[in-house]
Parts: C-alpha cells; sequence; structure tokens
C-alpha cells in the first residue's frame, strides 16, 4: 500500500514534528479548557470530561498533557469517536499516574470554537476536590511549517461529595454505556509504509484508524523480517520500523472490544529477503554437490 493523497502526508509530516520538535514559536489566539455538565459529582458517579479548544488560526497538530490532582477520580478510558485528531501518536488510557497525555494531528486543519480533542471518562472514587489543568500544551499551525504556538488555558474544579446510595450514577454517559452499545469494528482509514526522512536504516509505518460508536483505546501491530511473526505491542503512530521489515499485521480496538485487522507488505523488502533465502538454498546446493562429488572421487 502507498499514499495517494497528500492530506495524508501532510499528517505524518505533522505527527513527526510531534515526535522530533519544530523549534519555532508564534502567538497566537489559541485557547484550551476542559468543559463537563456539571462542576460536583458524588463517590461512584460515572461522568465525563470533554477537553476542546477555540482557535482563530487554522491548526493541526497537538501535544497536549493534562493533570488532575488529588485521588478522588479514576479514570477509566477515553472517547475520542468525535476528536478533530485523526491520526494519533498518544491515545490517552486508563491511568492518570503521570499526567494524561495526548499526541496526534488532523487531515484538515480547524480554525473555530469548540474543537474537540478527546472526552475523558472518569469515576468518582473518593470525596475531594479535583482541578484539571494543562502542562506545557503544543498546537502546530496548518501553514506548511509546523510552526509551534502555545496556547493560553483554562483549568476546572471539580468537588466530590459522599453519595446516599452506592452506584449513584453522575453526569454524563458512562464509559461501559457507550462501548456496550457500539457493535461496529473501527475503520482502518489507511495503512502504509513511508520513507523516513530522518534516517536510512528505518523506515515508518503510517496509520489512520477512526470508531464513531466509542472511540480508539488501542492500536498494535506484529510483523515479519524473517519467517516468523514478532509479539504483538502497542504502536505509536507513526512507528519506525527496519527496512528489513515485509509484512506487518496492525490491529485497532475500540472502547466496545471489536477489532479491525489488516495486513500491509512491503514488497521490496520481501524481494531482498527472497533473494537472501535464495541465495542460501543456492550455497546448499552447492555444497552438497561438492561433496557428493568429492565422495565419489575418493571411491
Amino acid at each position: 500500500m502507498y499514499i495517494n493523497n497528500k492530506n495524508h502526508l501532510s499528517v505524518f509530516l505533522a505527527v513527526s514534528a510531534l515526535c522530533f520538535g519544530i523549534p519555532a514559536l508564534a502567538s497566537a489566539a489559541t485557547l484550551l479548557y476542559f468543559e463537563a455538565p456539571t462542576s460536583s459529582v458524588s463517590v461512584g458517579s460515572a461522568f465525563h470530561v470533554g477537553v476542546l479548544i477555540d482557535s482563530d488560526q487554522p491548526v493541526n497538530a497537538y501535544s497536549v498533557q493534562m493533570d488532575l490532582s488529588g485521588n478522588a477520580l479514576r479514570l477509566d478510558g477515553a472517547n475520542n469517536a468525535n476528536s478533530i485528531i485523526t491520526v494519533w501518536q498518544d491515545i490517552p488510557g486508563s491511568s492518570a499516574k503521570g499526567g494524561i497525555k495526548l499526541n496526534g494531528g488532523s487531515e484538515s486543519s480547524f480554525v473555530g470554537t469548540r474543537g474537540e480533542l478527546i472526552t475523558l471518562n472518569f469515576t468518582a472514587v473518593a470525596t475531594g476536590t479535583v482541578q484539571f489543568s494543562f502542562s506545557n500544551p503544543a498546537v502546530y499551525l496548518a501553514n506548511g511549517k509546523g510552526t509551534k504556538i502555545t496556547p493560553d488555558t483554562k483549568t476546572l474544579r471539580y468537588t466530590v461529595s459522599e453519595s446516599a446510595l452506592a452506584g449513584v450514577t453522575g453526569s454524563g454517559v458512562a464509559a461501559n454505556q457507550v462501548a456496550t452499545s457500539d457493535s461496529i469494528a473501527p475503520e482502518v482509514r489507511f495503512l502504509s509504509f513511508i520513507s523516513n526522512p530522518f534516517g536510512s536504516d528505518e523506515k515508518l509505518l503510517g496509520f489512520s484508524v477512526a470508531d464513531a460508536g466509542s472511540g480508539i483505546r488501542e492500536v498494535e501491530a506484529r510483523y515479519r523480517s524473517t519467517f516468523f511473526w514478532s509479539d504483538w505491542a502497542p504502536i505509536k503512530n507513526p512507528t519506525p520500523l527496519g527496512n528489513d521489515v515485509w509484512e506487518v499485521d496492525f490491529r485497532a480496538t475500540d472502547n466496545a472490544g471489536n477489532t479491525a485487522e489488516q495486513i500491509v507488505y512491503d514488497w521490496n523488502a520481501f524481494w531482498i529477503f527472497g533473494m537472501k533465502i535464495g541465495g542460501v538454498l543456492i550455497l546448499i546446493c552447492l555444497a552438497a554437490f561438492f561433496a557428493r562429488k568429492m565422495r565419489k572421487n575418493t571411491v
């Protein structure tokens, strides 16, 4: 497979900028903020918090870390079904330790208000006051240069109180309720090997997946550079691979547990591998031939 869309290529360049960094800085009226249906919940409640962006300039790549104080909340996962991000490098998981990170880019730029980056699903597990904040976020302009800007941010405070009834459901929709209503597998929009502009001994595996029901939970891959498969392992986007890798088995899983699997081949690497095997077989045959001839001559 190959990339036949300039937008797809620009996405990979944007995400590569997140991997390797672009030093340019610029100012813009860009704001990152949290949104929740209410400012208080009770212990046992399941609820969600949206992470949104306003920008008066087109942007198409994001590197954001979110922090929350205290131990009153448990992060149950994230829903990116409605996200403006279409190519993910880091999808928030089910642990808030060390901050909640997201990195990714979009195939089309965003300008306007209330652009959704992610929806975070939480359960209140203890009483207390929690503050959501951002730590050194970066957004990149869709100007062909990937110019980095530092957005303004707003914090959000949440109060968790005692629950009179066990298992009381708070505002919003619990993560498991969304998941159980989703029976459709994720969509693999494209999957391709691309050249690595930063090194000749590696290539990159790029991909774009989406899930309109419950959002993507995990992407994994295994590969072959010989006859044998590697183990399944979570991957980032894009993922560096050795130039000798000729087959990759790719798997995306949504928050409901539905999976989509697809295989991509690098035929150049396959033929090089085949020629190496062919050369070894020829050497074995020649060795066997001369060994047999020598035995005949000694008889």
